[in-house]
């Protein structure tokens, strides 16, 4: 047993000259309490440390003092110099630590130190005691060569056991400040030197052109969290992961292991650009109900959350099932507003036991409970006829199969087990029944290690199913990027791509390329997979890298693999989109994030040709924007494209008209299915005997553990045969979901 202090976070926003608190975890939705602080009206808030603010006045930014929003205390501060510290307090650049509490004791001694950095620009103070502010230049030795940190500027600082460290744009450098000399009657003197490098590599195998990071401490631990966007200058997070810095025990002090976080147990974090922290969350604070606020809104333990001012909202990240749900704060208010921190409140102690981390499901009592209820339910159902049951079995979808097997001990004798990679008869007796009709696609994506694959089915979407893995180890250093004829095509950190069926869990491995991928790679798509009706004659991989080159790789079955790089000739520029390639009649298509369709060729004699289409024009009913997200796929012998606005407040469906060379907009889906997400669409005829799911886009997204999709028909979003949603505020993407059709051959 161990304490740790619990705390109710709260967030601190700017409105009009007005700063005002706000309670995201309030008890009802349309209740959030958020009141004005007085004292500090006119004022920026810059940062805030131990539940203290960092103010500056608004029209003269060297005027700085610590607030305290609850007691309403305040400490002035020396007046900052501008002349000779070349500093901007309010440029996003700066950052601001406190070393601690500015308590009166701590005042006296000289012990709590305010420290802002600005690019290669250390400035700092002792709190309540110095008069002046003093600076340092840093420079530090990365690779053997000295560089000034204006070139490494720090995305965010923390103080972790008395030490300040420092986590630098560039190739995200963790720093380690050092303040020395800290008696009253000396001066201060800081010293800097590097601590280490993080390597995206190590922490998460989605390769991503710009990273947030934010340095986290909790309880002594130091985070960083790590949230790796994707295409456009607006937030949209592809993945966020979260490591643990672990001091080794050394004759150095800066070397650091780092371990990649699965779970945090019974404390979550609350990272933003000046103000990140970690707590304790009690199990009393951690319950969900139907009613009131979204499960996303709840105060849930073992979740990192992420401000984002851009879109007034917050990141709400789940370790638990890697599911990301973006929470909009205020949507009724109309005036703008700024500066969204995070700022903790006065804890209380509680006591934490270590041993009670989330460790999942208790499979073993779920299994007994479920055997406990089939003996008092399968007292008349297990006298059928065996060749009664076997023959409902034949006829059942894939779901209620499992389900029926389970009602009770005789009919697990009976019917066996599914999905098929148990038991080749199962295999048989499954083609048998749906070589006549479609086979749907189904959601997956994979645990934190990798070890095990979570599949949701469509239809029944509370049905989740798990499947064990035989990649191993190899899972921290690669990902999955695409889906075609039920089998992944995986991408290694080294380069290397396979594909892989995670039903019959075969692996067909491609030659290492020869040339070597060193960037970020996107936009993947194959003309097929290997081992099926189509690859007689091998297949080709194309990839978009650097957003601006096309990678094309020549993969013959049993040949050689290799990497053909050239960047695309034409004077229309094309922006790449977070989505995959079509292949369409010989060719692959694509389309970026302004519907702008290009179509990429390889010709007979060997040449590539690579061109972005002037027809069709972008669809011209659509405003486009940055935060747009853009899908393609192949519909009924022709192109279909999905435009969705920003946090889904809209959706837009068009088909292409290959006579007219233009995009017509779809209110009628026809009975078909859409299923979208980066890695792989498909659209797919509803079931006939179910219609209602059909003329639906289904999303890799969840509201209350259920699927969540779009109405074409009726413009709105809705569950399954569920209740109507708004927009994709209360909703959780699950990141890294990849669409793919079940195979067995």
């Amino acid at each position: 047993m161990s304490t740790c202090a619990s705390a109710n976070p709260l967030l601190i926003y700017e409105q009009r000259g007005l700063n005002r608190l706000l309670c995201p975890f309030a008890p009802t939705k349309n209740s959030l309490p958020a009141k004005n602080i007085p004292d500090i009206s006119k004022k920026i808030i810059l940062a805030s440390h131990y539940g203290w603010l960092i103010v500056a006045d608004s029209e003269d930014h060297a005027a700085i003092f610590l607030f305290h929003p609850f007691s309403r205390a305040s400490v002035d501060l020396p007046r900052l110099d501008l002349s000779f510290a070349d500093i901007h307090v309010t440029d996003p650049c700066s950052n601001f630590v406190l070393t601690c509490t500015p308590d009166d004791d701590d005042l006296d001694e000289g012990r709590c130190v305010l420290l802002i950095s600005y690019k290669s620009l250390l400035v700092y103070c002792r709190v309540g005691y110095d008069d002046s502010w003093q600076s340092h230049n840093i420079t530090v030795e990365v690779d053997g060569v000295s560089s000034p940190v204006n070139l490494y500027h720090f995305q965010s600082l923390a103080i972790c056991n008395g030490i300040i460290y420092g986590l630098a744009v560039k190739e995200l450098l963790l720093l380690r400040i050092q303040i020395h000399n800290q008696d009253p009657n000396s001066k201060l003197s800081v010293s800097v030197n590097t601590a280490t490098r993080l390597s995206v590599k190590n922490v998460s195998n989605y390769q991503s052109p710009r990273v947030l990071a934010r340095l986290v401490e909790s309880d002594g631990d130091l985070y960083c969290v790590m949230a790796f966007n994707g295409h456009g200058d607006h937030i949209n997070f592809q993945d966020v992961r979260v490591t643990k810095l672990i001091h080794k025990n050394t004759n150095t002090d800066d070397n650091f292991d780092i371990t990649k976080v699965e779970n945090l147990g019974n404390q979550s974090l609350f990272a933003c650009s000046n103000g990140s922290f970690g707590c304790y969350i009690p199990p009393s604070d951690t319950n969900v109900t139907s009613s009131g606020l979204s499960e996303s809104l709840h105060l849930q333990k073992n979740c990192v959350y992420i401000t984002s001012c851009d879109t007034r909202s917050i990141y709400v990240y789940r370790l638990q099932d890697r599911n990301l749900a973006i929470v909009h704060l205020l949507p009724n208010e109309k005036m703008p507003w700024d500066r969204l921190l995070w700022v903790k409140s006065p804890p209380k102690k509680r006591f934490m036991n270590q041993n009670c981390n989330y460790k999942g499901i208790n499979h073993v009592e779920e299994k007994a409970s479920m055997e406990t209820q089939a003996k008092i339910d399968g007292t008349q159902l297990g006298e059928l006829p065996s060749e009664l049951i076997a023959l409902v079995a034949k006829r059942l979808q894939l779901s209620s199969h499992s389900r029926f097997r389970a009602t009770c001990k005789e009919f697990r004798n009976v019917v066996p087990p599914l999905p098929s990679w148990f038991d080749k008869r199962a295999k048989i007796e499954f083609l048998e029944v749906t070589t006549s009709r479609t086979v749907l696609p189904w959601l997956l994506f994979f645990t934190d290690d990798g070890k095990l694959g979570n599949l949701i089915d469509p239809i029944h979407t509370n049905d989740r199913y798990l499947m064990t893995t035989s990649w191993g180890n190899l899972y921290d250093a690669m990902d999955v990027v695409y889906a075609k004829d039920g089998q992944l095509l995986i991408y290694g950190e080294s380069g290397n791509i396979f594909f892989y069926n995670p039903f019959t869990k075969v692996m067909t491995s491609t030659k290492h390329p020869e040339n070597q991928i060193n960037g970020h790679l996107q936009c993947i798509g194959s003309t097929t997979v290997p081992d099926s009706n189509n690859c007689t004659d091998g297949c080709t991989i194309i990839g978009l890298y650097k957003f601006d080159q096309l990678l094309v790789s020549s993969y013959v079955c049993g040949g050689d693999n290799t990497w053909y790089n050239f960047p695309p000739r034409e004077n229309r520029p094309f922006i790449a989109a977070d989505n995959s390639p079509v292949y369409y009649k010989g060719a692959f298509y694509f389309l970026d994030i302004r519907g702008y369709l290009a179509r990429y060729r390889m010709m007979t004699d060997g040449t590539h040709h690579w061109k972005v289409l002037s027809k069709p024009a972008k669809p011209a009913s659509i405003n486009f924007s940055a935060q747009m997200t853009t899908y393609l796929l192949e519909y009924q012998g022709t192109l279909l494209s999905v435009f969705v606005g920003h946090l889904g407040r809209w959706v837009n469906v068009f088909q292409l008209d290959s006579i007219r060379s233009c995009w017509n907009k779809v209110d009628n889906l026809e009975g078909y299915m859409i299923f979208v997400s980066p890695r792989s669409s498909f659209a797919k005829l509803a079931p006939t005997s179910m219609p209602e799911f059909g003329n639906k886009v289904y999303f890799p997204r969840l509201y209350r553990d259920k699927l969540v999709c779009y109405d074409i028909q009726f413009r709105i979003y809705c569950t399954p045969m569920g209740s109507p949603i708004e927009d994709f505020s209360e909703t959780r993407e699950i990141l890294r979901g990849v669409w793919i059709e079940p195979r067995w051959t």
